[in-house]
């Protein structure tokens, strides 16, 4: 995914001839040519175009109209939107590029069982399934946040269908990928045009406007001096920007050369569109150095820049320069028309969903009918209706009148479903452990007009192989209580330890079933109460003959569950806190053979400062004195529960755990997608009570610590811990993908 975001990223700088669906006002100025400023595509290079933007304006050169492709459309839709170049060097510059496209940004409006299912399938990448097999997300990098941030840009003239009535008149340049032709957008809704002009293939999901299907339009027409021209511009100042050529090493190898073939095919629309340029024309060629197309977040260096660039063809560009109080007029009728001081939502309305849907939508929203009306709240509640998981995107307006607007969203549901298929793996292994690997693939059904009903099917295999199915029934407008009935079966090979060497591994099994009810608490929280009813064996497969077995242990009772999660990501958090608890208590009445209880706590905290993370790790159980069976009982060991002892090292029925550590950002694996591996240690102090090994049934506690290198890599999170504790052991585990082993049971 890394690679194909910068090969993709590569692309945006895209367009063959097409009509335009407008002609700009005729209406020249008397005294001068009229200019049209066209703005070529590059990724994150095209915020040298503001650099750029800057420079006219001190030269008092007016842009009489705007061709813009790719990045060259972002920023050219928001100049031609009324935004001025100081204001948009502030405005790209305080962007949070990094969270714009990194998952994790929505991941504090996603409900508790959206978070709770990703720590079950962690890649994110989701399939539709259907008779016909599987079909393919539309696009890798979701771009929900990526049409936020273009609506906010240009939310001024919210509600402008002809771009010639916009402060400047705009042309942003896409390409249909059923007939290969280049489209120019004049009219029609501007943040949408805007997003096709930079939907890169693969890694953006292809807009659809019409018949239409469109791309990034650099693939026809990277630098649209003939769509300016068209437009209005009796001379063009064209921008194109580039990046140095790629070091021989790099073409050689097959993602290297695929992304130099790219580059070719665009460096070759854009030659052709500078020899089109005629002698009183002025073009302009900025090589970034230092600066990829996928480098957003280098945005501020790419725009000094431009900035420098422009400077230096100060001579050739002051040819324009109008007199100042020319160019005073010119900026004030050119302006965003100012807005009303006290805006009130009259109403917030729901496009393409049943009246059900749109309540519970409603529901999760802060923008309200009678309350003041703040674009970035409203771009914030696309975002939250997104993070429910039922919708591909989710486009919002702002219409009628300036005092009293109507907010209205068009959710549109996924196309791949309502069927979806996702697949994850995770291996873990210590230095003296055996190799430990999951695979597993999770199937979900959805009926989100009807209740929003989800059913859900697991299927892993490896060290602990489960099958388990549920289905969540929604009540109510809001959709926040439910019902939950789960029935499964898992096979689980565990390790049994007597003063931490290995004496026996035993095969767990448990049938079992589950009938909840729920209450969601916010986007943040949810409280579960319910009955379970189990059937467990735990066989020995390795160990001596008079070690114990359990056959046919019938268990039953009821359970509570209560946890928060505001964390940015499940594995390698970098800010947030999660709190967890977790009740069961075993009953005769219900069905189990001796009554227990039992109580985990669990508490995490992170914190990110600069390049530094922070995070604690406190949890606890007990079981209040009563005798739990064995395969519910606690467990110490492995990274982050102890981590110089092996996985299920001390096992008992009271446990309590602390970690405090500290990680520094070490590598941008990539920064964009939000991909760092973090280098840290951290100390640790824990121990068991009322176990099978005596020795560590004691009121003291064991104390340790580990050294760890990981983060979040293309190929899934990766982790590697070095422990230690006071007992003299030492433990090397190394991880990749998702977590195998639960830490405390």
């Amino acid at each position: 995914m890394n690679t194909l975001a910068r090969l993709a990223c590569a692309l945006l700088a895209c367009s063959m001839a097409w009509p335009t669906l407008a002609s700009a006002s005729d209406d020249a100025p008397p005294s001068r040519p009229r200019i049209g400023l066209v703005l070529g595509g590059g990724g994150a290079l095209g915020a040298a175009h503001v650099g750029v933007l800057k420079v006219l304006e001190e030269l008092r050169v007016p842009v009489d109209c705007i061709a813009g492709t790719s990045m060259g459309a972002l920023v050219g839709g928001a100049y031609a939107s009324g935004m001025d170049a100081t204001e948009m060097d502030a405005f790209m510059r305080a962007i949070d590029w990094q969270r714009i496209f990194r998952r994790e940004q929505q991941r504090r409006y996603q409900p508790m069982s959206v978070k709770r299912e990703n720590r079950t399938v962690s890649n994110k990448l989701e399939f539709g399934l259907d008779e016909e097999g599987l079909i393919a997300p539309r696009g890798l990098i979701e771009t929900q946040q990526v049409e936020s941030l273009l609506r906010n840009m240009v939310a001024s003239q919210s509600g402008v269908e002809d771009f010639d009535r916009l402060p400047i008149p705009f042309r942003a340049v896409a390409t249909d990928l059923k007939s290969g032709d280049m489209v120019v957008f004049a009219s029609g809704d501007l943040p949408t045009a805007m997003r096709a002009s930079m939907s890169v293939p693969g890694a953006f999901a292809p807009v659809e406007v019409g018949d239409w299907l469109l791309v990034d339009g650099g693939i026809r027409r990277n630098l649209p001096v003939d769509v300016a021209r068209e437009t209005c511009a009796d001379v063009v100042i064209a921008i194109a920007v580039s990046q140095p050529e790629a070091r021989i090493e790099q073409m050689r190898s097959a993602t290297g050369s695929l992304g130099r073939m790219v580059e070719i095919l665009i460096r070759s629309n854009v030659q052709a569109s500078l020899d089109s340029l005629d002698p009183g024309d002025v073009a302009l060629e900025i090589n970034v150095e230092g600066v990829t197309s996928a480098d957003f977040h280098l945005a501020a260096d790419a725009i000094e820049q431009g900035e420098r660039a422009a400077r230096a063809a100060a001579g050739r560009l002051a040819a324009f320069s109008i007199p100042p109080e020319e160019y005073a007029a010119w900026r004030a009728a050119h302006a965003s028309p100012p807005q009303t001081a006290d805006r009130r939502v009259a109403a917030v309305r729901f496009e393409g969903v049943a009246p059900d849907t749109a309540a519970w939508l409603a529901s999760r929203l802060r923008t309200r009918a009678g309350e003041p009306l703040d674009a970035t709240v409203v771009a914030d509640d696309a975002l939250r209706i997104y993070a429910t998981g039922v919708y591909e995107s989710v486009r919002h307006d702002i219409t009628g009148p300036g005092d009293a607007p109507t907010v209205v969203f068009f959710p549109v549901r996924k196309s791949w479903g309502p069927t979806f298929l996702s697949f994850d793996y995770g291996v873990e292994t210590s230095l003296e452990g055996n190799p430990l690997l999951v695979a597993s693939a999770l199937m979900r059904h959805t009926w989100p007009e009807s209740g929003g009903r989800e059913w859900r099917v697991l299927g892993q295999f490896g060290a602990e192989t489960r099958l388990e199915t549920d289905l969540r029934v929604n009540f109510g407008a809001t959709r926040r209580t439910f019902i939950l009935p789960r029935v499964g079966w898992y096979d689980q090979r565990e390790d049994i330890f007597l003063e931490n060497d290995r004496i026996a591994t035993y095969d767990e099994r448990s049938l079992y079933a589950e009938l909840r009810g729920g209450l969601e608490l916010g986007t943040s929280g949810e409280l579960q109460v319910g009955l379970f009813r189990r059937r467990d064996d735990l066989l020995r497969d390795i160990g001596v003959p008079d070690l114990p077995e359990v056959r046919d242990y019938q268990d039953g009772g009821y359970l509570f569950e209560y946890e928060r999660d505001t964390r940015d990501s499940d594995l390698w958090a970098t800010r947030g806190s999660r709190q967890r608890l977790e009740f069961q208590a075993a009953e005769t009445g219900l069905g189990a053979e001796a009554d227990w209880r039992s109580l985990l706590i669990e508490l995490n905290e992170s914190r990110a400062l600069g390049r530094a993370l922070l995070f604690m790790d406190v949890a606890g159980g007990t079981a209040f004195g009563t005798d739990v069976p064995f395969q519910q009982a606690f467990r110490l060991g492995g990274p982050g529960a102890l981590s110089g002892l092996e996985y299920g090292a001390l096992r008992g029925a009271e446990f309590a755990y602390l970690q405090a550590g500290m990680g520094w950002r070490l590598v941008d694996v990539d920064p964009l997608l939000g991909m760092t591996l973090f280098a840290g240690g951290a100390l640790e102090a824990g121990n068991v009570w009322e176990g099978i090994d005596d020795s560590n049934s004691t009121t003291g506690l064991h104390v340790g610590g580990r050294l760890f290198l990981g983060g979040n890599t293309p190929f899934g999170p990766v982790s590697l811990s070095l422990g230690y504790v006071d007992s003299g052991d030492f433990a090397l585990f190394l991880g990749l993908g998702r977590p195998v082993m639960s830490r405390w049971r």
